[in-house]
């Protein structure tokens, strides 16, 4: 029993380990439907980015190619909402998209 506890528990802070929740309150947001159907957003009040992952360019953050169509809708409706009305988002980051640090999640504070 013991064993499987410290299995699980070492398993568990590995599948966080390059997670980060950031807060932005000005950015800048692209969506791109030439084929590529990226949704970027670049921070503009913040000097460096949240880069968990490590990834090798650090000009933005992009919403996962990954995700399904209604997902990547869903976060950029709450991306545009909250540039609209001029509010922080958080996003959570997590792994690298296009070697630039990847939005999992995007929550209206």
């Amino acid at each position: 029993m013991k064993k499987l506890i410290l299995l699980l528990t070492l398993f568990s802070s590995f599948s966080y380990a390059n997670f980060a929740e950031v807060e932005i309150s000005t950015f800048q947001l692209w969506s791109t439907t030439r084929g590529l159907n990226i949704i970027r957003v670049i921070p503009t009040n913040s000097g460096s980015l949240s880069n968990p992952g490590n990834c090798t360019t650090l000009d933005s953050y992009m919403v996962r190619r990954s995700l399904t169509e209604e997902e990547k809708s869903r976060m950029y409706s709450t991306l545009l909402a909250a540039k609209m009305a001029g509010i922080s988002v958080s996003l959570e980051i997590m792994g690298c998209e296009e070697n630039r640090p990847a939005i999992r999640d995007v929550i209206l504070r």
